[in-house]
C-alpha cells in the first residue's frame, strides 16, 4: 500500500515563542520535546537576535509591513527541536508556511481543534515546512498540545499588516437588559460565506435587539425583527435555522455544547438549496449568556496580525490567499501552487537552447475598452508555440488586485491575413483578487495565424474592470517529432445558449490540401452566464464535431462540482483566491488559462475528395432550452494542416 507522503517539517512559534519541528522521525522522538515558557521573544519588539529579523526595518519597507516578492531576510528561532537557521539545507527550495494563532479568533478555533482540519494538513503529502506561531501566554502548553494532537493523526499573519480576510477577530459584543456587568464580548465564527450572508454585511456595526429562545426548534413569534441566541441540542442546527428564519428573525448566534470548540457550519445536500436570508454565527457556551432573555448586541471585527504567510520555494516573501473557511486544506492548496510553480520554472529551463523568446508585454497597465497593443513580427520555421504569460496588478499586495473573476482574451491581426483578424490567440481567466498567476500555455495549433508575420497582438478584458499588470511572451521551438501546422481554417463559433444555438451551424465542406500528413480540429471553449439551469458557467455542457460522420466531443462534467477547481491547483489554478475559486466551471477555473482542445480527425479524412465537418453543443444530452437569461458559449474551432 502506497503511504502517503508526510510532511517535512512544522514548527510552532509564539508570543512566547514556542517552536516544534514536525515530521515522523520528531514527532515519534519525545525527548526533543522541550518546553520554551518565558522566551518572550520575536514579533513583539523583542531585542533578541533571533526571529526578531523578521520585524526589522528591512521588512518594514512600505507601511503595507511584508512585501509578496521581496526576499525573505536571514533568522534564527529556537524550537522544541533545537535552533532553526535559515537559509539553510533545511529550507532548501522548500516553501515555509507561517500560521499565526490568536485564541480569541473564532475561524482559528475551529481551524485548530478540526480533526478534518488538522488531517489534511498531515494528508497533504507536502514536502514543505510549517511555522505555527501562538500569541497566547499558554504558548508552551498550547505548542506541546498541537504537536500531540497531528502526531495522534498521523498514527491513528504575524508578520505583516492585515488586510481583509485571513485576519481580524469577529466578535459580538452582547449587553443585556438589567445585567450586570453590561458588556460581555465573544468570539464568532460565521457560517459559509457562500451559503448565508454575513453579519457584516448584513449589519455593518449597527446595534440590534436580540432575545434568547432555547434550543429554537420550533417556529416563535418572539424571533421576529431579533438576532436570536439558541442553544445546542434536541435538533439539528439547520432546522434551528429555517425555523428561526421562517420567523422572521434577523439572525442568530448559536452556542456551542457545553465544552465544545466552534464549528464550520455549512448547509449539506438539498439544505443548500432551500433560500435562507439571515446570518449565523457560532458561539461558545456561556451560562450567563444563556440565562439572557433580552438586550441589544453589536457584530464587530478587531484588528489583528496576519493569520498567513509564506516564504515560497525561491526565497521570496508570499501571501498564501484567503482561508475560505476554516481548514488547513487551504494552506495544502497554496503549497500546491508552490510544487506546480517549481516544475513550471523547471519546464522552461528545459525547452531547447535555441529557444526563441518573443517579449509582448512587460507589467503592462490593462484597463479601458481598447486593452494593450504590441506589433511585432513573429519568427517562422517552428513548429511549437507557447504562451507565457504572468499576471500581477497595481500595488504590492493581493487586496490591491481586481474583485472579479473575468475573460482575458489575446487577438491577433497580421499583414496578409486582414480577413482572418480578431482571431484568439489566448484565452485565460483572471483570478479574484491574487497576483500570483503564471501559465504556459500550447498554441502550437494556431501557427498558421502568425508565423513569418508581422503581426498586432491585442490583450484585453471588460473595460470596466480594475487593472491588471500582465506581461507577456511568446516562446517558438522545434519539437524534432513533430510535424508542421501549415494552413488553418476557421470554423464554428460560440453564441447564445439557447434553444435556438445550435440552429446557425451547418455543415462545413472542404478538401485537404495536397501534400498534408495530418489534419486535426482545435477548438477553445468556454461557458458562461446563469440560467434557470445555472447555463453556462456551472451546468456540464457537451460539444460535438462530427467529422464525416465520426463524432469527437468534450463534456465539462467538473462544472457546478464544490472542488472542481481547487482539485486543479497542481495545474495551475490560482489557490484561495478571494471568491469563488474552488467550483467546477463549464470549461474553465478562475486563475487559468484555457487550454485548446484538439482532436486528431486525420483517420476519418479523405485526402482525395470532399469533407464535411459540423458541430451541436448540448445540456443534458439536448438542445438547450433555458427558460430565461441563457448562458453563452465562447468558442474558437479550426482546422489544421500539417506537414
Amino acid at each position: 500500500m502506497a503511504r502517503h507522503r508526510e510532511l517535512r517539517t512544522v514548527w510552532v512559534v509564539a508570543i512566547f515563542f514556542v517552536i516544534f519541528f514536525f515530521n515522523a522521525d520528531a514527532l515519534s522522538n519525545r525527548d526533543t520535546v522541550r518546553s520554551l515558557r518565558g522566551a518572550k521573544t520575536f514579533l513583539r519588539g523583542a531585542n533578541s537576535a533571533g526571529f526578531s529579523n523578521l520585524k526589522s526595518n528591512e521588512f518594514r519597507k512600505s507601511n503595507s509591513g511584508f512585501i509578496p516578492g521581496q526576499k525573505a531576510d536571514n533568522f534564527s528561532l529556537p524550537t522544541l527541536n533545537g535552533t532553526v537557521l535559515y537559509p539553510s539545507d533545511t529550507f532548501k527550495n522548500s516553501p515555509i508556511f507561517f500560521v499565526l494563532y490568536i485564541n480569541q479568533s473564532g475561524f482559528e478555533d475551529c481551524l485548530f481543534n478540526s480533526d478534518d482540519s488538522l488531517r489534511s494538513l498531515v494528508n497533504s503529502g507536502s514536502q514543505s515546512h510549517f511555522i505555527f506561531m501562538f500569541d497566547d501566554f499558554r504558548a508552551a502548553e498550547l505548542a506541546v498540545w498541537l504537536q500531540m494532537s497531528l502526531r495522534s493523526l498521523i498514527t491513528s499573519g504575524a508578520g505583516w499588516q492585515c488586510q481583509d480576510h485571513n485576519c481580524g477577530l469577529d466578535q459580538i459584543m452582547i449587553m443585556p437588559k438589567d445585567a450586570s456587568p453590561s458588556l460581555f464580548p465573544l468570539m464568532r465564527l460565521d457560517a459559509r460565506y457562500d451559503w448565508l450572508p454575513s453579519p457584516s454585511s448584513l449589519f455593518a456595526n449597527r446595534t440590534l435587539d436580540f432575545v434568547t429562545i432555547g434550543y429554537a426548534c420550533d417556529a416563535d413569534p418572539r424571533a421576529s425583527g431579533k438576532i436570536v441566541i439558541a442553544r445546542s441540542g434536541l435538533c439539528d442546527s439547520y432546522t434551528k435555522v429555517l425555523a428561526m428564519y421562517q420567523s422572521g428573525a434577523l439572525g442568530m448566534l448559536l452556542m456551542t455544547a457545553p465544552g465544545e470548540h466552534l464549528f464550520d457550519f455549512n448547509c449539506i445536500g438539498s439544505q443548500c438549496d432551500t433560500p435562507i436570508n439571515i446570518s449565523v454565527s457560532i458561539i461558545p457556551f456561556e451560562e450567563m449568556i444563556a440565562s439572557f432573555s433580552t438586550g441589544t448586541l453589536t457584530f464587530i471585527t478587531e484588528p489583528s496580525d496576519n493569520f498567513f504567510f509564506a516564504i515560497d520555494p525561491f526565497g521570496q516573501l508570499a501571501e498564501t490567499g484567503w482561508g475560505l473557511y476554516p481548514t488547513f486544506q487551504f494552506l495544502v492548496w497554496q503549497d500546491q501552487w508552490f510544487t506546480f510553480m517549481t516544475k513550471l520554472i523547471q519546464k522552461i529551463n528545459d525547452h531547447p537552447p535555441d529557444t526563441v523568446v518573443v517579449s509582448v508585454f512587460e507589467n503592462a497597465f490593462l484597463q479601458g475598452k481598447d486593452g494593450i497593443t504590441k506589433n511585432l513580427t513573429i519568427p517562422n520555421g517552428y513548429n511549437r508555440m507557447e504562451l507565457d504569460l504572468s499576471l500581477s496588478c497595481p500595488g504590492t499586495r493581493d487586496g490591491d488586485c481586481a474583485m472579479w473573476d473575468r475573460v482575458l482574451n489575446l487577438f491577433v491581426c497580421c499583414e496578409g491575413l486582414e480577413q482572418q483578424c480578431g482571431q484568439e490567440l489566448g484565452r485565460w481567466i483572471t483570478p479574484f483578487r491574487r497576483r500570483i498567476g503564471r501559465w504556459l500555455t500550447d498554441v502550437s495549433a494556431l501557427l498558421p495565424l502568425v508565423a513569418g508575420r508581422f503581426c498586432s497582438l491585442n490583450m484585453k478584458t471588460d473595460a470596466w474592470a480594475m487593472p491588471w499588470m500582465p506581461s507577456l511572451s511568446v516562446r517558438f521551438y522545434n519539437a524534432p517529432e513533430d510535424l508542421f501546422p501549415v494552413y488553418i481554417q476557421p470554423l464554428f463559433n460560440g453564441g447564445t445558449f439557447d434553444k435556438s444555438y445550435n440552429t446557425k451551424y451547418q455543415p462545413i465542406l472542404f478538401t485537404v490540401p495536397s501534400g498534408i500528413k495530418k489534419v486535426i480540429l482545435a477548438a477553445t471553449i468556454t461557458g458562461h452566464g446563469s440560467d434557470d439551469q445555472q447555463c453556462a458557467e456551472f451546468c456540464p455542457t457537451t460539444h460535438v464535431f462530427m467529422a464525416n460522420g465520426a463524432n469527437y466531443s468534450v463534456s465539462f462534467n467538473d462544472a457546478g462540482t464544490p472542488l472542481g477547481c481547487a482539485n486543479r491547483v497542481l495545474d495551475g489554478v490560482v489557490p484561495n483566491e478571494h471568491g469563488t475559486w474552488l467550483y467546477g466551471r463549464d470549461g474553465w477555473c478562475d486563475g487559468l488559462q484555457v487550454d485548446p482542445l484538439i482532436f486528431d480527425i486525420t483517420s476519418v479524412i479523405a485526402f482525395d475528395k470532399q469533407n464535411s465537418v459540423n458541430y451541436r453543443g448540448l445540456f443534458q444530452g439536448k438542445d438547450p432550452n433555458p427558460q430565461h437569461d441563457p448562458g453563452v458559449i465562447i468558442m474558437n474551432s479550426y482546422l489544421v494542416y500539417f506537414k
